[in-house]
């Protein structure tokens, strides 16, 4: 598992910040026990009128909490600046899973990439494989991250209660991610195959079952359609 959080820290976010930082430290330590049993990392990035990288690719497992006071919310809003930033941060690694996570409240105003160059840059992403989740604070998400920017997965959040939204965010990571057993299994350990069938197989072996039959398994299948043959005149007898 590979999470790629960034986080508004524009001036509006001031109102809410503190909720915000101390709801993301809940956040990331129910992954931290979830995942406890793999190499899983994150990464922690802030934007407003700039991009910073707080942490890069620390396993989750040395996760410290952040400390609210140490960031300070101002400036504009350098969203799709901070999109591309996570470029590098991407895993492409067929069994480790990459979830970047956007939070702000509000329109990307000061970047240098376009809106049309972002969601190109999130639609060659998504083809391979990285996941996007945008948590829109006292904002249209599906607006804002949805139309213009083809994320799939957004989530509106009530200005200072992100905090349920985040545990959805958590399940959805959940659900998509690689197992443990994926994960920390070296590429050139055989994956362990149990089969009672003998050997030669045969077509009998090929042959479904389901068991028990119910009465539904014996009624009649209507077909849609038919399709009738038509001879030429003159292979009629």
């Amino acid at each position: 598992l590979n999470q790629i959080i960034l986080l508004d820290k524009s001036a509006s976010m001031e109102i809410q910040w503190f909720h915000i930082i101390s709801s993301l430290n809940k956040f990331v330590n129910k992954n931290k026990k979830e995942f406890k049993d793999t190499n899983s990392k994150y990464s922690f990035l802030t934007f407003n009128s700039s991009v910073n990288t707080i942490i890069e690719n620390q396993k989750l497992k040395d996760w410290n909490d952040i400390n609210y006071e140490s960031i300070e919310p101002y400036g504009s809003t350098a969203l799709y600046d901070a999109i591309f930033k996570t470029k590098k941060l991407i895993n492409y690694d067929k069994c480790v899973k990459t979830f970047i996570i956007i939070i702000t409240d509000g329109e990307d105003n000061s970047s240098n990439y376009s809106r049309n160059e972002t969601k190109n840059f999130i639609d060659d992403e998504k083809k391979k494989g990285v996941e996007f989740i945008f948590i829109g604070s006292g904002i249209d998400s599906e607006k804002e991250g949805t139309q213009k920017l083809g994320i799939d997965d957004t989530f509106d959040s009530k200005i200072g209660n992100i905090q349920p939204i985040l545990r959805q965010v958590s399940c959805l990571i959940r659900q998509r991610s690689c197992s443990p057993i994926d994960i920390t299994r070296s590429v050139s350990e055989p994956v362990p195959r149990k089969s009672n069938m003998n050997l030669p197989i045969t077509l009998d072996d090929l042959k479904p079952t389901k068991l028990p039959i119910t009465s539904d398994d014996l009624k009649p299948v209507k077909l849609k359609r038919q399709y009738h043959c038509k001879f030429p005149d003159k292979f009629k007898i």
